[in-house]
């Protein structure tokens, strides 16, 4: 649920409530949170050797930033999107972190048996969460509406999610180079 579906919904309604420079901004430091509490796992690269790069986010996030601080709604829409934006960020943290602690645990299940299950619960919650969708809805669509946004949303599951997933578990797996067992075979 933290991974896809509650990430998404929350990255959603902050970029409706403070638009997408400012989302940006507070979701671009995703890979910077990840790596900062998964550098605390065993075989995990130094936040050292991290420290150029994270510097180079830092500034990247600082140029997004100063762009996006002119450009905001009505104060409580910019409160609320805010807020959502730093909500997608702790949801996705928590997902990548616990999903890459899991894939390593986890010996006995492929990466990609992994993916396909992670997928699947996540098409069924989309599947739960539709009725709510259409009864909650502020504006009404037209059937050929809904059949072109499910169409966009099969393309995107498969395309980004499986494919994604299917990736990050994969690497996941791959001994750090600090461990002493870079060359060893996954």
């Amino acid at each position: 649920m933290a991974g896809n579906t509650l990430y998404y919904m929350l990255l959603v309604s902050a970029v409706h409530n403070v638009g997408i420079a400012m989302t940006s901004l507070v979701s671009g430091f995703v890979p910077v949170a990840v790596t900062v509490i998964g550098s605390r796992d065993k075989g995990a690269v130094s936040l050292r050797r991290l420290l150029p790069s994270l510097l180079l986010c830092a500034g990247g996030a600082i140029c997004i930033g100063a762009q996006a601080a002119g450009r905001s709604a009505g104060a409580g829409d910019s409160v609320t999107g805010v807020f959502c934006a730093i909500e997608a960020l702790f949801s996705w943290t928590f997902y990548a972190v616990g999903n890459r602690r899991a894939v390593v645990r986890l010996h006995h299940v492929t990466p990609h048996d992994w993916n396909l299950l992670t997928e699947v619960i996540t098409g069924a919650q989309a599947l739960a969460l539709l009725p709510l969708s259409a009864r909650f809805e502020s504006v009404r669509h037209r059937t050929h509406a809904w059949l072109a946004f499910g169409t966009m949303s099969l393309g995107v599951a498969v395309l980004a999610s499986i494919v994604g997933n299917a990736l990050w578990n994969r690497m996941s797996r791959f001994p750090s180079p600090d461990d002493g067992r870079a060359d060893d075979p996954v």
